[in-house]
């Protein structure tokens, strides 16, 4: 696998505003809430939810990929070492199996804040005699745990020959947490997982939804994720995060499929008009894939706030918070 090359310096103060603050990147409880969270449930010990960050790349006509199914380039290389960088600020990383099964993905982070000084100390990314090297790949700072919202956990015939498996194997990534129906848990289920220290979360169908902080944290399910089958199997967003919170994890960064990020651009707090997500950044590649790319449309309208942009060599990134959306008549 190439390097990622260095990370444009203008890109560090730009994201700055949009990461979990210093609590979410920490999992500990000793610093402020953050006034960056932008809706009126607070980052703090007692908040149910951790802090989420949507973010993905996509073409000027919004889509993510040619096809489904397809892997389609779309973003520069400054733009691919900046998700490694985001990588770097969150504890968890979560994607739909659809996802994992078309592109088998590493979920790890790749970027190594010392080794990005040196490079760009030496300007243009050139490698000199300050610079050290290696036959053997260095093992990331930062570890990140991969997240698989995988109901009938379909990654289990492929996960022994996965990148996440050999990543885990060659100590330079996590093993996964993988959410599944409690209808897919058996003792086959259960040994495999242990075997290859894999942490599940099981939906029971049996229960009722309820996002209250205080309530059960067996999460339940309901119609609020996507499937691409009406038999696949739905759960709560708020219960996923709620049950992610509750095994330690204080930041996600949520990077796709397209219908986790249709989803999620939608999804609020019961009762209350503020969306789960916190940040949103957006990669624009200058490129249209056409109408056979699979697109990221919301079945609702929202409007952004807190806008920034920022344009690189090819891309541009968008930075935003979600905003209720106004009809004007």
């Amino acid at each position: 696998m190439a390097p990622l090359i260095p990370l444009p310096t203008s890109l560090v103060p730009f994201v700055e505003p949009y990461l979990p603050p210093t609590l979410a990147r920490s999992g500990t409880d000793n610093t402020t809430p953050s006034s960056r969270r932008h809706n009126s449930i607070l980052l703090s010990p007692g908040n149910c939810l951790p802090f989420i960050t949507l973010t993905y790349a996509q073409s000027l006509d919004s889509r993510i990929t040619m096809e489904a199914g397809a892997q389609t380039v779309i973003s520069h290389q400054e733009t691919k070492t900046m998700t490694h960088y985001l990588r770097s600020k969150h504890d968890g990383l979560l994607v739909g199996v659809n996802t994992i099964m078309a592109d088998d993905p590493a979920l790890n982070c790749r970027y190594n804040e010392k080794e990005e000084e040196v490079y760009q100390s030496n300007g243009n990314g050139l490698i000199n005699s300050t610079s050290t090297l290696t036959t053997t790949p260095r093992k990331p700072r930062h570890f990140i745990r991969p997240i698989i919202v995988d109901p009938k956990f379909k990654f289990m015939e492929r996960y022994d020959n996965s990148r996440i498996c050999k990543n885990f194997k060659d100590q330079v990534g996590l093993a996964p947490i993988i959410v599944i129906s409690e209808r897919t848990l058996n003792d086959e289920v259960e040994e495999f997982c242990k075997e290859r220290e894999i942490t599940l979360i099981v939906l029971n169908s049996n229960s009722s939804t309820n996002s209250d902080c205080n309530s059960s944290l067996t999460p339940t399910p309901t119609s609020t994720t996507s499937s691409n089958s009406k038999n696949d199997f739905k759960f709560s967003w708020l219960d996923i995060f709620k049950s992610l919170k509750h095994l330690g994890l204080s930041s996600i960064m949520v990077e796709g499929g397209a219908n986790v990020i249709n989803d999620l651009l939608n999804t609020r707090y019961d009762d209350s008009n503020d969306f789960i997500v916190d940040s949103l950044i957006i990669t624009i590649g200058p490129t249209f894939l056409g109408e056979k790319g699979v697109e990221v449309s919301p079945p609702a309208g929202v409007k952004l706030k807190d806008i920034t942009w920022w344009t690189g060599s090819q891309d541009s990134v968008l930075c935003a918070r979600l905003n209720e959306f106004h009809v004007t008549v």
